[in-house]
């Protein structure tokens, strides 16, 4: 730097003073640019053929939680008869790993009846209200973004008091459990080929051929698009019909439900019990869309919109309109993106000991 304001001065003193002002401004411009650029550089992601944004639409997760290691004791004491438990609080972290918000989530704490009870929540300020089961509550929270791409994160605590133990048990092993019920989304997106001469009947050449389109690492959801598959139908003598099928598979650890069934998964009445079998491994299709056309303006048609997970997987399956691609269309290369929603749930588990206090 001292060198440098050597030769600001030198300069100046040799030079007329709008020459110098003038390489001054350079200097000053260049400067600045140097800083955005190494700022941009700090926010990107270097791979062996350049610098690109890290991908958010990527990875398996959606909600992770977990009880904070330390918290939750193996060991509580039981009181005896006619004396009130000593309560102990545990903490839970959670985090939401995937590229969807969750606007409507319930947490559910199930607690052996007769042996452990209830007392309160601490929320530490976050965006959770409880419901008036105590033991259940609702939550929020958003997932990764550009600005946030590791996702927002949020820890909470729950107080519970032991009861007493009967006559003649000294102690008792009891299970600690936590279930999460949430909405999500999962959008995947991919290059694939209109191919409108599958036989090859026509001499040009083509800029690509109708193959499968294969997906891995997920699409920042429990749910993804696992491929596509293509054929191409000739309606009459002028329109052309491509047609998808398009598969879907649970990647995740825990369970899909219907989103409208969120709230009855995770309630703690004998109701949750019966869920309906169409409610379970229930997956909505919210859109497709290609080339301008889509699902939801009714340019495509899908055989169904809701579809059950069967042995983990569903297909839709799916065609453009007639009318709407010309027989004399060339093969093209586009982009095509899947919308879907589904509801999921999962639980953690940790045991607890409940043991006679004498006194």
């Amino acid at each position: 730097m001292k060198t440098m304001a050597k030769i600001i001065t030198r300069i100046r003193r040799e030079t007329h003073r709008p020459v110098f002002m003038a390489f001054l401004t350079l200097f000053l411009i260049l400067l600045v640019l140097g800083s955005i650029l190494l700022m941009t550089g700090c926010q990107t992601l270097r791979s062996g053929r350049g610098v690109k944004e890290r991908p958010l639409h990527t990875g398996t997760e959606a909600l992770s939680f977990s009880f904070i290691q330390g918290t939750l004791p193996k060991i509580v004491s039981a009181p005896e008869q006619g004396h009130e438990g000593i309560p102990f609080t545990f903490s839970i972290t959670m985090e939401n790993k995937g590229a969807s918000d969750i606007i409507n989530g319930y947490f559910a704490l199930a607690l052996e009846e007769g042996y452990l009870q209830f007392s309160e929540w601490d929320f530490r300020g976050g965006d959770m209200n409880p419901l008036s089961s105590g033991e259940r509550v609702t939550f929020r929270i958003q997932g990764r973004t550009e600005d946030n791409p590791f996702g927002q994160q949020h820890a909470f605590s729950a107080t519970v008091v032991p009861l007493p133990l009967g006559l003649l048990e000294e102690q008792h092993s009891s299970t600690i459990i936590l279930t999460a019920c949430y909405d999500y989304k999962t959008a995947a997106s991919a290059e694939i080929c209109i191919d409108t001469d599958v036989q090859g009947l026509y001499r040009a050449e083509k800029p690509c051929t109708g193959k499968p389109v294969l997906f891995s690492g997920g699409q920042g959801g429990p749910v993804s698009v696992t491929h596509i598959e293509q054929t191409m139908a000739r309606l009459g003598e002028d329109s052309l019909s491509p047609r998808f099928t398009i598969t879907v598979k649970n990647v995740g650890k825990g369970e899909v439900v219907s989103r409208e069934m969120i709230e009855e998964a995770c309630s703690s009445s004998p109701s949750s019990l019966s869920l309906r079998s169409e409610d379970i491994n229930q997956v909505t299709l919210e859109n497709v869309a290609f080339s301008g056309f889509t699902l939801e303006e009714g340019e495509i048609i899908c055989d169904t919109t809701k579809s059950q997970l069967r042995n983990g997987e569903a297909k839709f399956r799916c065609r453009l309109q007639r009318g709407l691609m010309s027989a004399t269309q060339e093969t093209y290369l586009t982009t095509m993106t899947v919308e879907m929603s589904y509801g999921y749930t999962h639980s953690i588990s940790s045991p607890v000991t409940l043991e006679r206090t004498l006194y």
